[in-house]
């Protein structure tokens, strides 16, 4: 049984149904750990601003995350920021201490179509979300490959630098939802990370996309 458990969640510029998700995630918990293992969310702020405690709170309020600790990454604060190594890409990996150090390892988030790293979710939240400035910096630097684009996941650059970032962090479990256009939840996955963005993108394919004969001169 685990006695930490560190779980990253999108901060407060994704729309993400955690008062749905977090109570079934916990009710998991408890039941697969009956040790009362001390519970950390992290919120994966990649590299916008590290939230206050008030923003903290009104991403995950008490009465949904119970009493259980909330804090903020800081992509900057390089004595909170484990080493793994660099990827075939040459990214080196550098991310959150405090959830590298947990017995478990899990990530909510949803997943949809992503403008350049063809789509959101999985391991991102953590290997994006809760890594080093320089991290993000070398990941992204590839998104002026035209592979990495919209809907583009196994030959993308960017795409493929995280799934292997993923491996090397060593995430554990994957909560992931997929949301339609008016933000209702179309469909949860829970599980192994791979499997989770594999079956989420098959389904946000379904509700996202469509096929057309030919290209546009012009889409709006």
């Amino acid at each position: 049984n685990a006695k930490t458990i560190a779980i990253g969640i999108n901060d407060k510029t994704r729309p993400v149904p955690y008062e749905k998700m977090v109570p079934l995630l916990l009710e998991f918990i408890s039941r697969t750990n009956p040790n009362n293992p001390t519970i950390t969310w992290i919120s994966a702020t990649g590299t916008h601003k590290p939230l206050t405690a008030y923003e903290l709170d009104n991403l995950l309020p008490v009465n949904v995350r119970g009493n259980s600790k909330i804090i903020s990454h800081d992509c900057d604060d390089e004595a909170n920021l484990a080493y793994l190594g660099n990827t075939k890409a040459g990214t080196p990996l550098k991310i959150n201490q405090i959830f590298m150090g947990a017995d478990i390892k899990i990530l909510l988030g949803s997943i949809e179509p992503h403008h350049f790293m063809g789509y959101s979710g999985g391991v991102k939240t953590a290997v994006i979300g809760l890594a080093s400035r320089e991290t993000i910096r070398r990941n992204h630097a590839m998104l002026t490959s035209p592979l990495a684009t919209t809907g583009s996941f196994a030959a993308n650059p960017c795409r493929v630098d995280v799934e292997e970032m993923g491996e090397l962090v060593g995430v554990d479990l994957c909560l992931n939802v997929v949301l339609d256009t008016d933000k209702r939840t179309r469909a949860a996955f829970f599980g192994n990370p791979r499997e989770v963005i594999n079956r989420g993108i098959d389904f946000s394919k379904n509700i996202s996309q469509v096929s057309v004969g030919s290209k546009y001169d012009l889409v709006i």
